[in-house]
């Protein structure tokens, strides 16, 4: 006889205690408990309803969904399913992405349909539902519903150039929710289960520790501090001096001053 057998998840300890401490529920939760997930939920490119997140907007987001519940096709009449405790900005390329980590439990009603629907790629798109105050047009600045330009419409500007209209969300005031959606309204959104930017072109922007790099140039060891972010599949500078990177160097430790 035999059974499938789910894989044993744990989680680091740094995301334990900060559902712990920004969810506060009645009872801690332990990384044996919970299933925990990361939406990329937001870019700074202009979405399906002719929308766009500046990044300076991103900063804001990150800071208003934090303890906001994930629902699913943003259907209010019926409680969560799961609910966001950590946001940060990431990079990809010439994309800024919102990064928002879920967690739900693993005794819940559905938990494991939930996850396997997750992991096998069934639900895969997200979106994000908010209030704000301002949309910001493209072209002229003013408010896009008393101005003449419509957004996916192509203008000339003064200087000749062309440039296709679109809004920009200001004064954002208050996330009510994330979803799990069929199509999320920027493209590429997306559910992963990779929890710290781990990929070469990723990186989590101002959450990355600061590591002295020791770098061996021949046989002579050189150590060298900079302000730069560290993760599991690549060394990312993000401030401080530049470091080049050529053949001489067959070696590239890096550790974090901080604990983990």
């Amino acid at each position: 006889m035999a059974r499938l057998a789910h894989r044993d998840e744990t989680y680091d300890g740094g995301l334990i205690k900060e559902i712990n401490r920004v969810v506060g529920p009645p009872k801690p939760v332990g990384s044996e408990e919970v299933h925990i997930r990361a939406m990329y939920i937001v870019s700074d490119q202009v979405n399906s309803q002719g929308g766009r997140f500046a990044e300076e907007e991103l900063d804001r987001l990150t800071e208003l969904l934090i303890d906001a519940p994930v629902m699913v096709g943003h259907q209010r009449d019926s409680l969560p399913v799961a609910r966001n405790f950590k946001a940060a900005k990431v990079r990809e390329g010439d994309r800024v992405w919102v990064k928002t980590y879920f967690y739900w439990m693993k005794e819940s009603d559905g938990a494991e349909a939930l996850r396997n629907n997750i992991d096998g790629g069934i639900y895969k798109e997200c979106s994000i539902s908010f209030l704000f105050s301002f949309p910001e047009c493209s072209i002229c600045g003013r408010d896009i519903r008393q101005c003449h330009h419509v957004p996916f419409t192509d203008y000339e500007l003064p200087s000749g150039d062309r440039r296709i209209a679109h809004f920009l969300y200001r004064g954002i005031e208050r996330v009510l929710e994330t979803s799990l959606v069929y199509r999320g309204s920027v493209a590429d959104t997306r559910i992963t289960d990779t929890l710290s930017p781990g990929d070469p072109d990723t990186m989590d922007i101002g959450t990355a520790t600061s590591p002295t790099l020791f770098c061996k140039l021949g046989e002579e060891d050189t150590a060298i501090s900079l302000g730069g972010g560290f993760s599991r599949g690549a060394l990312l500078f993000r401030a401080g001096d530049p470091a080049i990177l050529d053949d001489r160097w067959s070696t590239l430790f890096a550790f974090p001053h901080q604990p983990g």
